[in-house]
């Protein structure tokens, strides 16, 4: 069983590090119905042992871990992380439990599955939390034996409080929730406001939002603005921003990119999102740049680019800091077909973890209560996945001076609750996906293929990538 999983955990270093990015629950609670919002205080308002009625509700054994309590809450908690953004997001986690230190220990995004997988093989030391990202989460949470369930005891938590459409980016084959993602990132088109006006008459965010409902209406837009700018202005910057933004369509979220006995299921779900390339790339409306760029950094600032793919972390991390003079010249609009999310860091808590439980507290306090939601929003201007925290006066008055005083904020928390709003179950074959998915938009972009071939090259492209797989 050892040798198994850490075989499977060499696959999953090796095709994290080739594809690293920056990316159906069963709560019942409609969306004009709100969650009773917890009673958050030192305790969360949370009882751990509300849920134990003497049986066990996992669907395999994991190690009993001792419960102090509460006064006792006291210890060191090891967090592998890649930065600063747990740490400054967390700012207000010792006023309640001023006890618990949080020791921070940066590894390099490209190194945190090296680092842990050799750590797991050699039966050293790991951490009592450690990031996982979203292209990867899959592979991670498919090892059994490796991640705490923390619906189980002692934990015991409560997938109702989270935002419906993102219980599937948390849980295993077993459906079992083993970490938590903290930030909510689902996805809107940031517009550029002087070109929207230069090119559809209005720069107003309603008015943009009726005038594109669908992708077929991006697709007639586009051919207007090649034209009367000559084709130095672009609807998106290149094939990955919007394949990105339009690959949400139809059934696009329905099941895994790979299905039943390795067979590939991207067909199904990303012909409606190539026909979209195709009529944008045949109106010149996408442009070459390539994503992460410097060009695409700089763009942002410019005025070759009107339409983004925006979710909640890009505002803050990436559109401001990289338009400095762009305060007031950014409007938000919801994307056709729902939603998309992109990206996401979730927290797990390893099996062998020293502090596991006081690990849990920290998560449980920072992603699943409402002065976790509160500290994390002020520090990052992005909501946390904590549902309650939604229907409170939180996100209330945000008239964001950037986008003109429109209430960012507001808009993403109602693309997120959005009944159309899903995410596609994880996949261990996501990143390679994304992967594949380069090649295949340069040559729609470039070369004029249509959707139809270049769905063959897709699906070409993922069967290179890894040979199990098959049409």
């Amino acid at each position: 069983m050892k040798k198994t999983m850490l075989v499977t955990l060499m696959f999953i270093v090796v095709v994290a590090l080739a594809f690293t990015a920056c990316n159906n629950g069963n709560a019942n609670v409609e969306a004009d119905d709100p969650p009773p919002a917890a009673d958050v205080a030192a305790n969360d308002g949370q009882d751990d042992t509300a849920n134990d009625d003497g049986q066990d509700d996992t669907t395999g054994e994991q190690p009993v871990i001792e419960t102090p309590a509460s006064g006792e809450l006291s210890g060191t908690v090891v967090h592998w992380v890649w930065g600063d953004f747990e740490e400054v997001g967390a700012y207000r986690f010792n006023q309640y439990y001023p006890d618990i230190h949080i020791e921070y220990v940066i590894v390099p995004s490209g190194e945190i599955l090296t680092r842990f997988q050799t750590a797991l093989a050699a039966g050293a030391e790991l951490p009592d939390i450690i990031n996982i990202e979203i292209d990867h989460r899959a592979a991670m949470y498919s090892l059994e034996g490796v991640f705490y369930n923390l619906e189980a005891s002692p934990f015991y938590l409560d997938r109702g409080v989270l935002v419906e459409w993102a219980v599937p980016l948390l849980t295993n084959p077993n459906d079992e929730i083993l970490g938590v993602q903290v930030d909510n990132c689902v996805g809107g088109f940031l517009f550029k406001r002087n070109l929207a006006l230069e090119f559809f008459g209005t720069d107003d965010p309603d008015e943009l939002g009726q005038m594109f409902q669908t992708p077929e209406d991006y697709v007639y837009w586009s051919a207007h603005v090649y034209n009367e700018s000559d084709g130095t202005v672009y609807m998106f910057s290149h094939g990955g921003d919007a394949f990105r933004a339009f690959s949400s369509l139809g059934d696009a979220n329905a099941a895994p990119v790979v299905i039943n006995d390795y067979q590939l299921n991207i067909r199904e779900l990303f012909m409606p999102t190539l026909e979209i390339i195709e009529g944008l790339a045949a109106n010149n409306a996408i442009g070459t740049m390539s994503g992460w760029s410097p060009a695409w950094f700089a763009a942002m600032g410019g005025d070759e680019v009107i339409f983004w793919p925006g979710p909640t972390w890009f505002i803050s991390h990436i559109i401001r800091p990289n338009d400095e003079d762009g305060a007031g010249n950014w409007g938000l609009i919801a994307p056709p077909g729902g939603a998309f999310s992109w990206g996401g860091t979730a927290y797990s808590i390893p099996i062998g973890a020293q502090n596991p439980y006081l690990a849990w507290r920290h998560i449980r306090w920072l992603t699943l209560s409402q002065e976790g939601a509160a500290s994390f929003f002020s520090a990052h201007d992005t909501p946390t996945l904590y549902r309650p925290a939604y229907y409170t006066d939180l996100f209330d008055g945000n008239y964001d001076p950037f986008f003109r005083g429109q209430n960012v904020t507001a808009k993403l928390l109602d693309i997120s609750m959005n009944p159309d709003t899903q995410s596609r179950p994880l996949s261990i074959f996501d990143g390679i996906m994304m992967g594949a998915a380069g090649p295949v938009w340069i040559e729609m972009i470039d070369n004029g293929m249509n959707a139809e071939d270049a769905m063959t090259l897709f699906e070409d492209e993922m069967i290179f990538l890894d040979a199990r797989l098959h049409r």
